[in-house]
């Protein structure tokens, strides 16, 4: 309870101190200055407590910080949750922390601007960022919650239940601003076969390091789903039928050319993939549909080959 009235007291003396612009009697300039920190750690302490999309988090970090001293942007990245975060506009001087919690990593943070720090800046960022540290621990754990309940544990690509959301959003997406969307549905050529050969564990490794090696091969923006077995979709953002059949057989080829090995074992590997674009009116069903004919048909003429949708 004593806390609270503090905390009371010294937002009110400052908004009394800010007020009109008039300064209050009696106080230094580093006591003003104090006092506006404290009024702006309690605001952005009562903020980043309203969400957990990390995005939202360093947006509402970046208006607040702008009310103590001018920034021009954010970056942050966190390596194991593949996550990175950066503003439009950025300056050349950087103020960078490595975030810390308990023996907790939490990422690195940037703050950029077009001119340089001065250190009692560089003070007053770090007596604020001890508000942020909580509530991203809060993100980064409910992220981590999300990833986990969304992701196939063998290849690390998105599962069923990430390729209905994502293919929903896309979809809106790709209608409202008329930009096209593709899907390429494809699986291993004989895969029954080299589990039946090598064994499952043979047929899991193999799995995993073909889909590390198609990751590496696709745009940050193209999305990877396991849709069952070793089916797989790719959602290719604002890629026409034509360009998709173009992404798909690169891949193809790469992945034919390619050797695998497991323990002594060198493994030849190939796929079969089946393209279809959106249409006015579709839905995610009957895109996957189109998708998966259009793969039946690669696989009716030989496999290891890409086939596109038939079109009236």
């Amino acid at each position: 309870m004593a806390n609270t009235q503090h905390n009371n007291n010294v937002l009110s003396l400052a908004n009394r101190i800010t007020g009109n612009g008039k300064s209050y009697p009696g106080l230094t300039a580093d006591q003003l200055s104090q006092i506006r920190q404290q009024e702006l750690s309690m605001e952005l302490t009562k903020k980043l407590q309203i969400t957990l999309e990390l995005d939202e988090i360093f947006d509402l970090l970046l208006a607040q910080l702008n009310k103590l001293l001018p920034l021009d942007g954010i970056m942050y990245e966190h390596a194991n949750l593949n996550y990175d975060f950066a503003t439009p506009l950025q300056g050349k001087h950087k103020a960078c922390y490595q975030l810390n919690l308990e023996k907790e990593d939490l990422g690195l943070i940037s703050f950029t601007r077009r001119t340089r720090f001065k250190e009692v800046e560089l003070l007053a960022f770090e007596n604020l960022m001890s508000c942020l540290l909580y509530p991203l621990r809060n993100c980064l754990k409910y992220r981590t919650a999300l990833v986990a309940a969304t992701t196939d544990p063998l290849t690390g690509s998105g599962n069923r239940q990430a390729l209905e959301n994502s293919l929903n959003r896309e979809i809106d997406l790709a209608l409202r601003n008329q930009t096209p969307l593709s899907v390429v549905m494809f699986d291993f050529d004989h895969f029954k076969k080299l589990n039946d050969t090598h064994g499952h564990q043979c047929g899991d490794f193999i799995l995993k390091q073909v889909i590390q090696e198609i990751k590496k091969s696709i745009r940050k923006t193209d999305l990877l789903f396991r849709y069952g077995g070793e089916e797989f979709v790719l959602l290719l953002h604002k890629t026409s039928l034509e360009n998709a059949a173009k992404v798909a057989d690169k891949i193809r080829e790469h992945i034919a050319q390619s050797q695998f090995h497991f323990k002594d074992e060198t493994i030849d590997i190939s796929i079969s993939m089946g393209a279809a674009a959106l249409q006015e009116n579709d839905a995610g069903i009957s895109l996957l549909e189109r998708a998966d004919d259009a793969l039946y048909s690669a696989k009716n003429l030989g496999r290891n080959r890409v086939c596109t949708e038939t079109r009236a």
